[in-house]
């Protein structure tokens, strides 16, 4: 037995028991895969939303290339995302609406046409980088509004026809140096504003059907050397400014009907190389010397206005 107030023996003394610590590097890791799956569901919803919204506006929206979400398949599991936004006639385009086109970063074509669309939309409109393509037909933009297009500096076609646009606004899209395709057809756009377009040496079409130009205008088209159709439709060009035509050497159609050429500015255009039509319709050009011209070039047609027996 062993005597009263002994002391107990004493505790055993157990190492420390060590902590298990995540390295900082794999902590970081961790940190960072967190922020990059929040943003990922986060550019995910907002692109659905988006797709969402277009589809509201309009049930019969064209989205190209999008046939699994028209479908109701997650956004997450499309195999593809729209290329071309087609809202053509819609008139429920708000300016807020076109400012979700920046969430959808594969569109690359937008069209407007016939819509309500005005300068506020194109403000709108000044995130989505990524467009290669609009179409602002017959909408109520003004010169106010194509000053906010010189953001987009990777478009490479733009119709601006039938629109109130003159030459004041018209220069705003000489920082827009990609463009290949561009529409100024049916709008107040004279010789001013086609001056102000020599850095777009990349133009391949050009519509300047029912403008105000003037021979003053084609001076310009030696800097347009990739140039392939051209409207001058209804203009005051002449004879004086065919010659000045004559550098484009890879047009191969031409619209002039309505102008003040005669046979001797036909004979002109018909000495471009890659030249395959022209429309003289309802020029000085009679069906006689449109005969004359197919005949010595076989390869060229020639729409003439023929003439009443």
């Amino acid at each position: 037995m062993e005597p009263s107030g002994s002391a107990s023996p004493p505790e055993p003394v157990l190492p420390p028991r060590r902590r298990f610590r995540i390295p900082v590097v794999f902590r970081l890791f961790l940190i960072v895969l967190l922020i990059i799956g929040a943003l990922s569901v986060r550019t995910i919803s907002r692109r659905q939303r988006a797709i969402d919204r277009f589809i509201e506006i309009d049930s019969s929206t064209r989205l190209s290339k999008v046939p699994l979400e028209l479908a109701g398949v997650p956004l997450g599991s499309y195999s593809t995302l729209p290329a071309e936004l087609n809202l053509a006639f819609s008139q429920r385009v708000s300016a807020e609406d076109l400012g979700l086109v920046q969430d959808l970063p594969e569109l690359t074509s937008l069209v407007l046409q016939d819509t309500a669309t005005y300068d506020s939309g194109l403000e709108a409109l000044q995130g989505a980088t990524q467009l290669t393509s609009l179409n602002l037909q017959s909408t109520r933009i003004t010169d106010a509004g194509l000053r906010h297009l010189n953001v987009l500096t990777r478009l490479q076609g733009l119709s601006l026809n039938q629109t109130t646009v003159t030459d004041a606004g018209v220069r705003s899209l000489a920082t827009c140096t990609q463009l290949e395709i561009l529409g100024l057809g049916h709008t107040a756009v004279g010789d001013p504003g086609v001056a102000a377009l020599q850095s777009l040496t990349r133009l391949r079409k050009l519509d300047l059907n029912e403008t105000a130009i003037t021979d003053a205008a084609l001076r310009q088209f030696h800097n347009y050397p990739q140039l392939d159709t051209l409207g001058l439709r209804n203009t005051a060009i002449t004879d004086a400014g065919i010659s000045d035509l004559l550098d484009c050497r890879l047009l191969d159609w031409i619209d002039v009907r309505g102008t003040k050429i005669t046979a001797a500015g036909l004979e002109q255009l018909a000495r471009l190389p890659a030249l395959v039509y022209i429309d003289c319709r309802d020029t000085l050009v009679t069906d006689a010397d449109a005969r004359r011209v197919r005949e010595d070039h076989p390869q060229l047609r020639v729409v003439s206005t023929p003439v009443e027996d």
